[in-house]
């Protein structure tokens, strides 16, 4: 005969030590990562906005390039899952003050020390391609940014 399992009783409980808070703990963290989830969606299209304003001294294309990488940078570092909130709003604060006061190549490169400081996947990917993005960049300088000014 199978006697009646009683939640409250753990000696008849088929799990020992079982926890009965673990949908209030997911649901909290669910919920704070939802949260980063959404301000990270906003510091992407902040990211993405930095194309539209081109500092002078680089071409279009190689802007272009830089924060074509960047967008890539956001996108593997995995900021809603491994970044806190308040480092987060911290990263859309630099983005918000960059776009308020004006953009050289040093924000570039002041955003992608961030990442690397966020996350270990910030890290990595600034360790992986941060040269290679160099590279692609002064190579399209070379190959296209002065025919791109002539006809601009």
């Amino acid at each position: 005969m199978i006697e009646p399992f009683d939640v409250n009783t753990k000696a008849t409980s088929p799990i020992r030590n079982i926890d009965r808070s673990w949908p209030c703990r997911f649901s909290r963290v669910w919920h704070r990562k939802s949260f980063c989830a959404r301000l990270c969606d906003r510091v992407g299209k902040k990211i993405d906005q930095l194309v539209l304003y081109t500092p002078t001294g680089i071409s279009e294309p190689e802007w272009t390039v830089h924060i074509y990488w960047t967008h890539n940078l956001h996108s593997n570092s995995m900021l809603h899952l491994y970044a806190s909130y308040a480092s987060i709003c911290e990263l859309e604060q630099i983005l918000d003050d960059t776009l308020a006061t004006g953009l050289d190549r040093s924000t570039i490169d002041a955003i992608w020390d961030k990442y690397a400081t966020l996350t270990c996947f910030g890290t990595t990917y600034r360790q992986r391609y941060e040269w290679r993005k160099n590279a692609i960049a002064q190579e399209v300088a070379r190959t296209h940014g002065s025919a791109w000014e002539r006809t601009a």
